[in-house]
């Protein structure tokens, strides 16, 4: 393995501000457009570029790259580490020029992770295209290449938007959502899904925003925007915190707990709202996230697949939320 820290390259440019302190399945978004046509920048024209081979040593990651930084480990890249070690990498990253930065030459719009791999690697070059684009057209480049990958989950992507649009490369959301070729309503949805962060007590106990599930982030939103649940989603955060299992437990579990904590009826509200169908079938998310499904005499109308089918739907529903 190489002596050169990757690790050590990314905690350096967190530390001189270089790159956001924080960073947010299968993406469900479509390839972006670039704005306007106000711009010569195309995928088409950017893999006409001649890809040069780039010592890792110079390179570090643009910082609105779409990739949580915590993620990026020896482990988590394995398999990349080894393919690119039998057969060398197969798409270039993408790298603009970087001017006044004394450690630096090159800073990586994307191929985050085959940078990362390549440094793991003794002697190998990062091999990577150079573009002039501004910012904005990097957004869009980067969202395009990265729309079909399956290792950037929708929560990573819905971060670097609210990291882009506070950063005042997009006037607003509409403008966004134009550039990015989806719908204000998915870009909205996104937004608020990510504000999660903003509260110092969340991070704490979620580490790393790979595969959150969007609508159940926003759902903790909207408990963060009242008070009382509030005091209880960090009076919960505190109790994970100190809990050696609890907090070692996957983000998305976690999440689970926090929203139980503010209310654990809404964990199954989209249950709860077919009750009146479901005589006799009571459905409860206790203190700890754990669902219950009291079955009751006026249950006996149904027959034992039917109760069953719903045991199956409900499961389904909590895992899920």
């Amino acid at each position: 393995m190489a002596s050169f820290d990757a690790d050590a390259v990314m905690a350096k440019a967190k530390s001189k501000g270089e790159l956001q302190k924080d960073k947010v399945s299968e993406s469900t978004l479509p390839a972006a457009n670039l704005y306007s046509g106000k711009s010569s920048i195309s995928t088409q024209n950017i893999r006409r570029l001649t890809a040069i081979e780039i010592d890792p040593k110079v390179c570090r990651p643009w910082k609105y790259h779409n990739r949580d930084n915590d993620w990026l480990t020896k482990e988590n890249c394995s398999d990349l580490i080894k393919s690119i070690e039998a057969n060398g990498q197969v798409e270039p990253g993408l790298v603009r020029k970087l001017d006044g930065d004394p450690d630096y030459e090159y800073e990586i719009i994307y191929g985050v992770r085959r940078w990362y791999s390549s440094s793991q690697i003794k002697g190998k070059k990062f091999l990577a295209r150079v573009t002039r684009a501004d910012d904005r057209e990097c957004m869009v480049l980067m969202h395009v290449e990265n729309a079909d990958s399956k290792d950037i989950s929708d929560f990573e992507r819905a971060y670097s938007f609210l990291e882009q649009l506070r950063s005042g490369i997009f006037v607003n959301q509409k403008d966004l959502a134009s550039a990015m070729n989806v719908s204000q309503g998915l870009v909205t949805r996104m937004l608020q899904a990510a504000e999660v962060f903003d509260y110092d007590f969340i991070k704490d106990v979620i580490k790393t925003k790979k595969d959150l599930p969007i609508r159940s982030c926003q759902l903790l939103l909207t408990f963060l925007a009242q008070s009382n649940s509030r005091d209880k989603i960090k009076a919960k955060c505190e109790e994970i915190k100190s809990n050696d299992i609890l907090k070692n437990l996957p983000p998305k579990e976690i999440l689970k707990f926090l929203i139980a904590a503010a209310n654990g009826e809404a964990a199954v509200a989209s249950l709860k709202s077919n009750e009146s169908s479901w005589q006799g079938l009571d459905v409860t998310v206790d203190s700890k996230g754990r669902l219950s499904i009291m079955i009751t005499p006026l249950a006996r109308k149904y027959d034992a697949v039917e109760i069953e089918d719903y045991i199956r739907k409900a499961a389904h529903e909590y895992l899920n939320a």
